[in-house]
């Protein structure tokens, strides 16, 4: 007898890894056997939806509800199923339904909040988080989500109230406090009150939990794949057999315009926009037990075969989420990925790169001033982000110099002041023929899990260009730190 359960918690072990065609097929294999399990047709709906196929996610999550009426998780991924694929007053119907059962139905308030928004019901929007706010279910999203909402209405001192009232409350947890003190400054920056503001983005980075991260450990790891991945070493590195010419790995410093460029890319019919995987970074990680070597990667990379290079691109290309469709790119836009282009070569033969560029104090300030992942340890502190830059700015010159794998250079400020001409040499240099839907990329249903999802969603403008003279004199140690 097939154990149903043990695939379920399977399948949502692979959801939790972004792995949704094996989450899909766990759930299928679940609901051949228990074809009447909510929780099954639960975990088919969330895979279908993860891979981009939001009909049959919706009807798996009609399903769900249809074995268990009123369940509100089920309501909830029917709402944000239904977001993604543009039906947002029909959204609405089942976010309120999911209200009415259980109002701290996660993530029923978010959800809400993001269909109203896309059909342009700002006060409305604003409303949903006040209430929220009210029933203290006012998570560190919604939160910013209000003091955004507020700086684009005008609504400052609205949003600043709102938010320092929540400040003061007792009950935060440190995240909250540290993704409410963002979201206030964003607001404050947009009043134009630049003190007040820097002194927010300070408080806020103060208040991580300490974060190991030494300059001079970073330094030695560029060094090392640069010594590894040197012109005529790497020359003689042995490939995987087989090309891979679908693959675009879309890389930069974090807040340099990867995901705006993924939206772009991904607005063009023939191409597929995978978001942010972690697989490149596990596959590095394992590298030594592939290949039997007794040093961490980057040093185990001479013992590579072409085989072991087939293997580990194989496990890759069956980890994307991609639904079946003409799709002639896949795009990866895991920003760090720029410390793997050299395995990109000798994994991926015929693969394609974008490398995001911004300047470098927007770039550094943006990090500064965004909640970022614990990866991102010297975000916090305005000296390690300038060495970090600094060792990136290294590496790529180096791999523009010496890697095999074609690259496309986008500059941010290209990108925002001659979007059509940027956006046709991107194309030009992945080998697509030109789409006017690039260009109106703001129109593309599909979720963005990432700090610039807001960006991506609104069309191209330039105000973040030169963002750093406004906090000019509090970036003297950036400043100093990048060597300018």
């Amino acid at each position: 007898m097939m154990d149903v359960q043990s695939l379920i918690v399977r399948g949502q072990r692979h959801i939790k890894h972004l792995d949704y065609r094996k989450s899909l097929e766990c759930f299928e294999a679940a609901d051949a056997h228990a074809p009447e399990n909510p929780q099954v047709k639960f975990g088919l709906a969330w895979s279908y939806v993860g891979l981009g196929d939001h009909d049959r996610g919706i009807g798996a999550y009609k399903e769900a509800l249809r074995l268990r009426p009123g369940w509100p998780p089920a309501l909830v991924g029917l709402g944000q199923a239904l977001t993604y694929a543009g039906e947002y007053e029909k959204a609405l119907h089942w976010f309120g339904q999911a209200r009415r059962r259980a109002s701290d139905a996660p993530p029923v308030y978010p959800g809400e909040v993001e269909a109203l928004r896309r059909l342009g019901r700002e006060d409305d929007a604003r409303g949903r988080v006040r209430d929220a706010i009210n029933r203290g279910r006012c998570d560190a999203g919604l939160a910013a989500e209000y003091c955004d909402l507020c700086a684009g209405a005008g609504r400052f001192s609205e949003g600043i109230t709102a938010a320092s009232a929540v400040l003061g409350r007792g009950d935060l947890a440190p995240a909250q406090r540290i993704a409410l003190l963002f979201a206030l400054g964003r607001l404050l920056e947009a009043k134009g009150d630049i003190e007040g503001a820097f002194a927010r983005f300070r408080e806020a980075n103060s208040l991580y939990p300490p974060r190991l991260f030494s300059r001079q450990a970073h330094s030695r790891e560029i060094d090392d794949i640069i010594e590894v991945f040197g012109g005529d070493s790497a020359a003689r590195l042995p490939r995987s057999p087989e090309r891979h010419d679908r693959l675009v790995f879309i890389v930069g410093m974090p807040r340099s315009g990867t995901s705006l460029v993924e939206q772009i890319l991904a607005s063009h019919p023939e191409v597929y926009g995978a978001g942010e995987l972690p697989h490149l970074l596990n596959i590095a990680r394992s590298l030594p037990d592939r290949v039997g070597a007794a040093h961490p990667y980057p040093r185990c990379i001479g013992a590579i075969t072409p085989e072991t290079a087939r293997e580990a691109a194989a496990e890759y290309v069956s980890l994307l989420p991609v639904p079946s469709g003409p799709f002639a790119r896949v795009t990866d836009k895991m920003p760090h990925n720029f410390l793997h282009v050299g395995l990109i070569g000798l994994l991926f033969p015929g693969a394609r790169l974008v490398h995001c560029v911004r300047d470098a104090l927007d770039t550094c300030l943006s990090c500064y001033t965004t909640i970022m992942s614990p990866s991102h340890a010297y975000s916090t502190d305005l000296e390690d982000l300038g060495h970090v830059y600094r060792d990136y700015k290294r590496l790529m010159d180096h791999w523009t110099a010496v890697a095999p794998t074609p690259m496309v250079h986008v500059r941010y400020e290209d990108l925002v002041t001659t979007p059509e001409e940027t956006v046709r040499s991107l194309l030009d240099g992945l080998g697509l023929a030109w789409d006017d839907r690039c260009l109106r990329h703001h129109t593309l249903e599909r979720p963005v899990l990432t700090p610039s999802a807001d960006q991506v969603r609104s069309p191209i403008y330039r105000t973040s260009v030169g963002r750093w003279r406004r906090f000019e004199h509090h970036l003297r140690p950036l400043i100093k730190s990048l060597g300018l």
